[in-house]
């Protein structure tokens, strides 16, 4: 697609999700089955792993969306949305190109 397209994906993040407060015994739900499960935060182990793997999904999600040429813009709903939006368009503007950073080069036409 990115051979044909101007592709950006857009993440829009909550700081909330990256970590897992202490705040003692909390229920957690899969929003998909309703399984619930009682942790306890308290548990410094507990918030590392819960950390570690957040840090891994935004990477393997990073991965993903350069994988098939696509410019990856993160929001956070702790910021404003603007400016790193313009960001994004101004870097790419000056790549001199439509398409996202990287080896693709525009095929030339006969």
């Amino acid at each position: 697609m990115a051979r044909r397209h101007e592709l950006i994906a857009a993440q829009l993040t909550d700081p909330r999700e990256a970590t897992l407060p202490d705040v003692r015994l909390i229920t957690l739900e899969d929003p998909e089955t309703g399984e619930q499960l009682l942790v306890d935060t308290a548990d410094a182990t507990l918030r590392e792993r819960f950390a570690l793997a957040a840090e891994a999904q935004a990477t393997a999600l990073r991965h993903e969306v350069t994988r098939y040429g696509a410019d990856l813009l993160v929001l956070s709903t702790a910021e404003e949305l603007l400016p790193p939006l313009r960001r994004l368009l101004g870097a790419r503007r000056s790549r001199g190109r439509r398409a996202p950073s990287g080896d693709w080069q525009q095929p030339r036409r006969s």
